[in-house]
Parts: C-alpha cells; structure tokens; sequence
C-alpha cells in the first residue's frame, strides 16, 4: 500500500472516526487506572473553584470524556454546515479526539472543556453572518456565547477582537451589528453582576476579572509533559496554516475566508499558550480545535508525498506523544 494510498483511506474512510473514537477510549482506560491524578495540572479550574473537585474522580473523567466527545460531534456540524473542507468529513473531529487522548492532563473535568463548546457555538454564529444582509443576531450570539466561555476561561475574551476582524472581513461589521455585538458581550455579565449584587458576594463578580490580568512567568508551573503537547500542535498548526495559504486558491472564497480565519485565531491561540502556558492552559482545547480543522483540511485536500510523508510523521509522533504523556503520570 503506497504512503498516497494510505492517507486517503485513513483520511476519508468511513473507519476513521470509530478507530479515533477507540483509540481515544482505550487512551482514557489507561489514564484511569494510573495512580496519578492529571486533574490537578494548571489550566483545570474555573475562577471560581476546580469543577473536578465537585465529583468523584471516576465521574470528573467520566463527565470530561463526554464533554470532548460533544465537541468533536460539533466539529462535525461546523463543517458539514459551512464546508470549510468541503466534504462531509470527519477528520476534524477524529483529530480532535486523538489530541486529547495524548493529553491525560486535559481528560478529566476542567474549564477548557466548557470553553471550546461556548467557542465553537460562537464561530456558528458568526460564520452564519457571513454576508448577511441583517447580521446583528448573528453576531449577538457569536460574542454571548464568547462570553459564556470566558467567564469560565476568562482569557477567552482575548479572542474578541479577532471576532471584530473576523465579522468586518465577512461584511458583517456594521454600526447596528457591533452594538449587537456589545450586547452580546454584556448580557451574562449583567447577570453576573446581578447575582453577585443580590447575594452580596463581589468576588463572584471580580474572579474572572482578576484571573484575566493575572500573568506569570513563562515556565513557571508548567511541566514538559505540557510543553510536549504545546509543541506538538504547534507543529500540526504550522503545517496546516502553510497549507492553507499557500493552497488555499483551490477553495472558493467564502471556504477561504472561513480557513484564514481559523489560522488567525490558530496563531493567536498558539501565541498565547508558548507566553503564558499555564493560565493559558485552559485554551489548549481551543486551540486543539482550530488546528484540528486546518489539519484535516491539509490531509484531505492534499495528496502530495511530502503531506504524505508529514502523515505518517505526525502519526508516528502522536504514538510518541502519547507513551510519553501516560509514562510522565504513571
């Protein structure tokens, strides 16, 4: 079997996603009988406490494990309701879970897992903007559910602005959609003021405001078992992102718009995690899911040897990854 052969049936088969889906399992299994409990590694806590915390370990991983299996079903949606790849594949969703399960550290029930189900509901939205010609509902969910997630990983809100970006390169951004757009960003922050106020309790309020300008050192607190899994998307995000730009003519232009800016919220998520790794850590889901969907735009939409080569590189790594990642909790 050629190396051409070989991508393109692991890559569109319809196996993919159930031996992803096994192997992720099989990955969980194993971390679960470990001793060491990941749940304690930065990026798992909300401003207000660590959920895992709230549940018996069994059913803090048990609970993660389903919230990662729903946001691979969205990735599905995302694409099968935009054709950012153009088929009605499920590579995207087959990456995301093989990331996860080479990352322990992110299996059990954390914050991040909240994130990246409120960010990809408010990349729906937004990408549904595009060119509208009445887009300010669209972009009231896209930043209310930006905000959702943010007051569980306040950093999210750093990504705000891109969705300006990404609205305005949509013709989307208009005076009446970008007040919209503050109400979106408004609305469960008042909410959140209210219950605060009526309970007495200002901290509810301040918590995510404090853990967003809170900033530490770059390698303070973050383990190489972290560095590994930051290094190793890193590599899939380059890839995918030079594919994108350099091939990104064979789509048309409401697909390439999507991808750019999927590499730009890509770029800026990376950046974020190499400068501030562990309060950045919760993100790693996020950012687990932009690359996703670039990388399966590459394997899919690409035949070459060298993507081919890169293939069964990035599979051969993903093995390393992973022994590593079970070996440093061991």
């Amino acid at each position: 079997m050629s190396a051409t052969r070989l991508q393109a049936r692991i890559t569109t088969g319809r196996y993919a996603l159930p031996v992803a889906l096994a192997v992720a399992t099989l990955c969980w299994l194993l971390a679960s009988g470990l001793p060491a409990d990941p749940a304690s590694v930065p990026g798992g806590a909300t401003p207000w406490g660590n959920p895992a915390q709230c549940l018996p370990p069994w059913a803090a991983r048990l609970a993660g494990y389903a919230l990662h299996l729903l946001t691979g079903y969205l990735l599905i949606g995302l694409n099968n309701t935009y054709a950012i790849i153009r088929t009605r594949a499920s590579a995207q969703t087959s990456i995301y879970l093989l990331l996860m399960a080479a990352c322990p550290f992110l299996q059990p029930l954390q914050a991040g897992q909240g994130a990246v189900l409120a960010f990809i509901a408010a990349l729906y939205f937004l990408f549904h903007s595009y060119h509208r010609p009445h887009p300010a509902t669209d972009l009231f969910y896209a930043f209310f559910f930006l905000t959702i997630g943010a007051l569980t990983v306040p950093k999210l809100v750093c990504l705000a602005p891109l969705l300006w970006v990404g609205a305005y390169t949509f013709r989307s951004l208009t005076p009446r959609s970008f007040m919209a757009s503050l109400l979106g960003i408004g609305l469960p922050l008042w909410f959140l003021w209210a219950h605060a106020y009526f309970h007495d309790q200002p901290e509810v309020f301040l918590a995510p405001m404090k853990e967003l300008e809170r900033f530490v050192p770059v390698a303070e607190g973050t383990g190489p078992e972290q560095w590994a899994a930051i290094a190793y998307v890193g590599l899939l995000y380059l890839a995918g992102a030079g594919h994108g730009l350099l091939a990104g003519d064979e789509d048309n232009l409401r697909t390439r718009a999507y991808l750019r800016f999927i590499l730009l919220l890509g770029l800026c998520l990376m950046l974020l995690l190499a400068l501030q790794p562990r309060p950045a850590m919760q993100l790693f889901p996020v950012a687990a899911a932009c690359t996703s969907i670039l990388s399966a735009h590459l394997f899919i939409r690409n035949g070459t040897r060298l993507s081919n080569l890169f293939f069964i590189a990035a599979l051969v790594l993903w093995g390393l990854l992973t022994a590593y990642e079970l070996w440093t909790i061991s």
